[in-house]
């Protein structure tokens, strides 16, 4: 018999790791991390877990900008592509084992404030740059040319 009953719809929106909250408390929602870290629990063990991002103003509909494995225990842990500035609307999909894909979670608004620099550029630029603190390679960019957040493809296979 196929499975075609998609995962439970998450219960709740991902949560901000506390790590990646960089605003005035680590309960904000504010973030100046490129590449910000969200978790959730009580979902579908096993499944890959989508993070999607809708930009909330003058943008298109949700984007998928990163993607993990939920752990046997029904928790998962999954990091964003970079994002350009702005506020947006994070939420998971589910797809298991089967291929069938829940409904999308309730979402959480995270906003990434102005920076010094873009976590997207123009590729020339992306040789590498300064924070106050440290020098580091500019992540990768997964944004297509009018800065947006690019979708990924569909699970994956190994």
């Amino acid at each position: 018999m196929t499975d075609t009953t998609p995962p439970a719809t998450p219960g709740e929106a991902p949560d901000l790791l506390s790590s990646s909250d960089t605003g005035g408390n680590d309960i904000d929602n504010i973030t100046t991390i490129d590449t910000p870290a969200f978790q959730g629990s009580g979902v579908e063990p096993n499944a890959l877990v989508r993070l999607l991002a809708t930009p909330v103003k003058g943008g298109s509909g949700p984007a998928v900008v990163g993607k993990d494995t939920v752990t046997s225990e029904g928790d998962y842990e999954v990091v964003s592509a970079a994002l350009r500035d702005g506020t947006y609307g994070f939420a998971v999909r589910l797809e298991d084992l089967a291929g069938n894909v829940s409904q999308p979670s309730p979402t959480l608004a995270v906003t990434t404030p102005r920076r010094s620099g873009s976590a997207c550029w123009p590729a020339a630029a992306r040789t590498g740059w300064t924070s106050p603190s440290t020098t580091r390679s500019a992540p990768s960019c997964p944004c297509t040319a009018d800065r947006q957040p690019a979708s990924t493809s569909p699970r994956e296979t190994s």
